[in-house]
């Protein structure tokens, strides 16, 4: 049985959610769902009936990846999405999170689309109520991909793929943790890289368009594919934030919510990589069993 922790008490889900939602329509395009999440900085957003604005599902950039000869949003997007009330409590949402395994719930009252929650929008909650508490004991046990740095970029973004894991730790010979690497990283710096070399990608002015994803895609993530001097290392982020395992949930949560990330690996002895605790992993601290 669950019940909701001190400090919960009378939180609900209108009380956490974004609010500004922004979403594309059906009948609709695809590139306008691209340059939406490209404006927005987001990989998901909802999908309405464009009449009625009758909410109809999500759409993801890993939709898109996975369906490369459908251009209509109507032949993109899932239908089959768990939403919530904004009258529920935060006791409800967090349980509809893990049930699902959904990183969006629409909040949706009388068909319409009225906010968005995501694991983000409840840092706040797991900051004030993590305190005291080890990462080690939230940390998912199955989440950590890591790769080595000198592993060719087609190896990281087949593995990206087809794990829909948003970023991969990157270590060394010895297990240490020396960066690490997601798909918007390989994509930016390959775009300088096909620049440098005169790769042409058939992109103009805009490398969100669909022919420059489409192209880069099948360039560069398919199995078996090798880019000469263009390693894991070569594009991954060396400065990385990471926790220990008796770090505080309440500090980890904050560095989560201050610095806008979804992520955090954990390391242990000589900064050996242990895993990665994601703010999916932390809901949990919102939930105590009796």
């Amino acid at each position: 049985m669950v019940r909701i922790m001190s400090g919960m008490k009378g939180v609900k889900v209108k009380d956490v959610m974004t609010s500004d939602v922004f979403s594309v329509e059906v009948p609709g395009h695809r590139d306008d769902a691209l340059s939406l999440m490209k404006d927005k900085n987001i990989s998901g957003l909802p999908v309405v009936e464009k009449k009625s604005k009758k909410f109809l599902g999500m759409i993801t950039r890993h939709d898109i990846y996975d369906k490369p000869g459908k251009v209509q949003t109507a032949m993109l997007y899932e239908e089959d999405i768990a939403t919530i009330f904004p009258e529920s409590t935060v006791n409800t949402l967090v349980k509809r999170f893990i049930e699902t395994g959904q990183y969006w719930i629409p909040v949706v009252e009388r068909d319409m689309v009225v906010g968005i929650v995501t694991p983000s929008d409840l840092m706040p909650l797991v900051e004030k109520l993590g305190k005291g508490m080890s990462v080690i004991d939230f940390m998912g046990k199955h989440s950590c991909v890591p790769i080595h740095l000198k592993s060719p970029l087609s190896v990281a973004l087949h593995i990206l793929k087809i794990t829909r894991i948003p970023a991969l730790p990157v270590i060394d010979m010895r297990g240490q943790l020396v960066g690490i690497v997601s798909d918007m990283d390989v994509f930016k710096i390959l775009e300088s890289e096909k620049k440098r070399r005169d790769l042409r990608l058939n992109v103009e002015d805009d490398d969100w368009t669909w022919e420059g994803i489409r192209n880069f895609y099948q360039t560069y993530a398919m199995p078996g594919m090798k880019l000469p001097d263009l390693k894991v290392e070569n594009v991954m982020v060396k400065k990385v934030r990471y926790l220990y395992p008796r770090s505080d949930v309440a500090g980890a949560a904050k560095a989560m919510r201050v610095n806008n990330i979804g992520q955090l690996p954990i390391c242990g002895k000589d900064d050996l990589l242990i895993g990665v605790l994601y703010n999916y992993d932390l809901l949990s601290v919102l939930l105590q069993g009796k």
